[in-house]
């Protein structure tokens, strides 16, 4: 569309905290921050990450609300009205409003969580 500016950067919860994470075989603060975004829905850690990064490339002002949209696999299924910030300034980031988030959940799209024992199909 014109007029659309697109930017792709590293994600903001991950990127080297996953390598640290791979190496020791520990969690690292900001991917415990992803999981707990994501108990919300995918969608909704997807959306804060990405006007985070936005933030940061300096695309989306840092003193209005704006609203972000985002989703897992099949499109956006999470619209949030936010006051975004940079990584630096990431707790200066407000959350004002969920707009639409998902109504179910979808085993397939759910983070694989590794401290959960395996489940059973016999039972």
């Amino acid at each position: 569309a014109e007029g659309v500016k697109i930017h792709t950067a590293t994600h903001a919860f991950s990127s080297v905290a996953r390598s640290l994470r791979l190496r020791w075989q520990g969690i690292d603060l900001l991917e415990a921050m992803g999981e707990a975004l994501r108990r919300i829905s995918r969608g909704t850690k997807a959306a804060i990450e990405a006007s985070v990064m936005a933030s940061d490339a300096g695309l989306v002002p840092v003193e209005e609300d704006i609203i972000a949209a985002a989703g897992a696999g099949s499109g956006a299924d999470s619209v949030i009205v936010l006051r975004p910030a940079s990584m630096n300034n990431f707790f200066e980031l407000k959350v004002r409003e969920f707009v639409a988030l998902p109504q179910g959940r979808n085993p397939q799209l759910e983070a694989k969580d590794q401290s959960l024992p395996k489940e059973d199909d016999d039972e």
